[in-house]
């Protein structure tokens, strides 16, 4: 009777095998649902947000440096996503960036030996973390930038393992492309430095391959040159900066707008004031998890490894350490990449060594972690009722009409006015925004437009107000979610 039934219960054992092995990206499939329920509908959540809703859409130029992979990424897929506003589509992509994060890491924890129970459930937990959770359901630049990071990790350490140089010029191109996003990729620069150096010495000298890296090097590099062809372009409605030649180019690019924001706060303040702050962020990421990624790291029997991602970490940790800017927590997530490899490290260990007699124990409190980040970061990370600015504005709008300007001294809600204009109105035409900070008004330009004597110029449009506007001022005011603790 038993051998009969052994036919029928084969099937069985393998759906549970097809299921262990799936783990992950069920885990990844079921944060992305979590995005999209929390997804933010449409306009809103702070002025970079608003912009970034619109600039890829009209091929702007958004602020330094660019971000023109972003940009034409962005392009790309918001015009390919049949359904929902451009905001909407805007939001989403970014839910579907970090998505693709969460997939790449989890081919780097099984890459370490990382069983996939283990590994879903860290996806969750990373999933679930409230910065990149937050940074998932707005149109930023951030998701992408995670994206790339997790692909460089995940590819250098292919390499390491495969030793093949196609690996190695693979890891190269991808490294060289996300520099077209964020310059915050910069930072991981020496642990990939020092994984070649310790992998294969030669190549620092190799022509066949120093050849190709400096040829990748150029080719990201390029991306930049968009900023010059939209600067030329006459259909380009929207610049945040003028890249007229190669020289401003590699101002912006090479961050001297942001010279003074560097050692902001002196080498006292770093550590007394910066460092207490970029710990504080790690523990509310991660909570007691963070000693776990700690033991991940310790336990890792492959060296190499261990020392090329600790200095990856290290390296956005000093960055962050000497970088003044209000935002600076989400200038963290290369960090919390790191962090959620070695606490991935640090469960398997846990899972591996705990005694059988709890073991059963040990997973199903395991299992239950992502509730506890789900249920903590689900008020602040959820944006799907977040609709009141854009209700504001269009009933601004409405009151405005065309063949109007408005003068709004407020950073978000000039992004927002802005995003209107540019994609949902189509008026870039006859419906303009003139956004200038608090004393900063051209209140002697705008006495001379009303008598009509003189012209006012919108530099971020790179036109002047043609004839006979009416003229309309912002009040509104909504302090930026960072602003607000």
């Amino acid at each position: 009777m038993v051998n009969r039934l052994i036919p029928f219960l084969m099937p069985m054992d393998r759906i549970k095998r097809l299921i262990g092995r799936y783990l992950p990206i069920i885990s990844v499939l079921a944060v992305f649902s979590v995005y999209v329920f929390t997804l933010l509908p449409g306009v809103g959540y702070s002025g970079d947000t608003g912009k970034f809703q619109f600039v890829g859409k009209v091929l702007g130029i958004p602020h330094e440096p660019g971000s023109p992979t972003y940009v034409i990424l962005n392009h790309l897929l918001v015009n390919a996503i049949p359904f929902g506003s451009t905001a909407f589509k805007a939001n989403l992509i970014s839910a579907f960036f970090s998505v693709l994060a969460l997939l790449v890491l989890s081919q780097i924890l099984r890459l370490l030996g990382i069983r996939p129970f283990v590994a879903a459930v860290t996806i969750l937990i990373f999933g679930f973390s409230y910065t990149l959770w937050s940074q998932s359901v707005i149109a930023e630049v951030y998701s992408l930038c995670v994206l790339f990071v997790a692909l460089t990790l995940w590819l250098f350490v292919r390499w390491h393992k495969s030793g093949k140089p196609g690996d190695f010029l693979l890891a190269c191109a991808v490294y060289a492309v996300s520099f077209g996003n964020h310059l915050i990729v910069v930072t991981i620069l020496p642990a990939i430095v020092y994984l070649a150096w310790v992998t294969r010495r030669d190549y620092f000298w190799s022509p066949r391959i120093i050849v190709p890296v400096l040829l990748l090097i150029a080719l990201g590099a390029a991306q930049y040159g968009y900023l010059i062809w939209r600067y030329y372009s006459p259909e380009t409605s929207y610049l945040e900066i003028l890249v007229p030649d190669l020289r401003t180019l590699w101002h912006f690019v090479s961050g001297g707008q942001f010279q003074p924001n560097f050692f902001g706060l002196g080498w006292k303040g770093a550590i007394f004031e910066r460092l207490p702050l970029l710990f504080r962020f790690i523990w509310l990421e991660f909570l007691p998890l963070t000693a776990v990624s700690i033991l991940g790291y310790f336990v890792l029997e492959q060296r190499t490894i261990r020392n090329f991602l600790l200095l990856a970490a290290l390296g956005t940790f000093v960055f962050d350490l000497i970088y003044v800017v209000p935002d600076i927590f989400i200038y963290m997530l290369p960090v919390y990449v790191v962090i959620a490899i070695g606490l991935g490290l640090g469960l398997e260990w846990l899972a591996a060594h705990w005694s059988p007699r709890y073991r059963m124990t040990l997973s199903i409190v395991i299992a239950l972690i992502p509730a506890v980040f789900i249920t903590l970061n689900l008020p602040r990370a959820d944006q799907s009722k977040s609709g009141e600015a854009g209700k504001l504005v269009e009933e601004s709008l409405r009151t405005v009409g065309k063949n109007s300007l408005i003068i709004c001294p407020n950073y978000d809600y000039a992004g927002y006015f802005w995003y209107y204009v540019f994609a949902e109105k189509n008026t870039s035409d006859s419906l303009f925004v003139l956004y200038s900070h608090e004393g900063e008004l051209p209140i002697r330009d705008l006495e001379l437009y009303l008598d009509r004597k003189g012209t006012v110029g919108l530099p971020l449009q790179r036109r002047n107000l043609p004839d006979g506007l009416a003229v309309f001022y912002c009040t509104a005011y909504q302090p930026r979610p960072f602003d607000r603790g």
